[in-house]
Parts: C-alpha cells; structure tokens; sequence
C-alpha cells in the first residue's frame, strides 16, 4: 500500500487549484481601466467602450430611462450619449477596492458637452464593478448618477 498517493494526488491538486485562483489586482491597474474608458468615452466610439464590458455587463446609465443588460443593450446607450458635440469628462475623486477576481472602483467625475451653443456640465457619482474574466478585467456593473 502506498502511503503518499493520496497526500501527493491532493498536494498536486491544491497547487493547480492555487495557480488557477484569480488573484487581487493592483488598485492603480483598477485606476488604469477606469481612464482607459474615459478615453474611449471620449473617442465617441461606442464600440470601443462597449469592449470594456463583460459580455454580461450591466449598466445603470446617468441618462437611461432602464437598466442595460448586456453588449448589445449597453451599446444602445452609448450609441446616443456618445452623439453629444464635444463629449468628454474626467475623474474628479476614487476609492478603489480590491479583492482576488474583482475589483471596485468608485467616486465621482464630470462630464462635458456643447448643446445649442452652451457648455452643458454635468458632475455624477459611479461605482464600477470590474471582474476577471476570460477576455481580461472588464466591467461586470456600472453605475452612474448625476450628484443632486
């Protein structure tokens, strides 16, 4: 009888388990992804912000009248936001949190815009839930309100 089969099979196991574990990003990555879709945002190419969404992303949008579930849903709504002339915004404040696999990043920006002829200003709060997936870290819930 071997006596080290079984403890050697369930060594070997929890090291692939370990290795498979998703780990903790670091907070600036996590302040990465949030300018990376600022930039997108800017670029007003719906299809590149929608990319940093999980497939089964969710957003709360400042201006949506329902919840986006979804690329294609979410999409929608960028399709019309990203219209406005001269959109652009920039973070004002952020609280990362990190956990293995997901992350938090949540504070406040302000975004930009002309609209017949006035610079339209709007300041919101956001939370984004990023996740580990398969295609990289990608926005799993986004939200986004305008500060009263």
């Amino acid at each position: 009888m071997n006596i080290f089969g079984p403890a050697l099979g369930a060594g070997v196991t929890f090291a692939l388990m370990k290795a498979a574990a998703p780990t903790a990003p670091a907070p600036q990555s996590i302040l990465n992804l949030g300018a990376e879709w600022l930039q997108a945002v800017c670029s007003h190419d719906p299809n590149r912000v929608v990319s940093l969404y999980a497939q089964d992303g969710v957003l709360v949008g400042t201006v949506a009248q329902r919840i986006k579930h979804g690329r294609a849903d979410i999409k929608t709504y960028f399709d019309t936001f990203l219209t406005k002339t001269d959109l652009c915004g920039a973070f004002d404040s952020h609280l990362v949190q990190v956990y293995p696999g997901w992350a938090i990043n949540s504070g406040t920006y302000t975004f930009r815009w002309q609209e017949n002829g006035a610079e339209e200003v709007v300041p919101a709060r956001y939370t984004f839930v990023y996740r580990q997936t398969s295609e990289g870290w990608k926005i799993a819930n986004h939200h986004s309100s305008a500060l009263p």
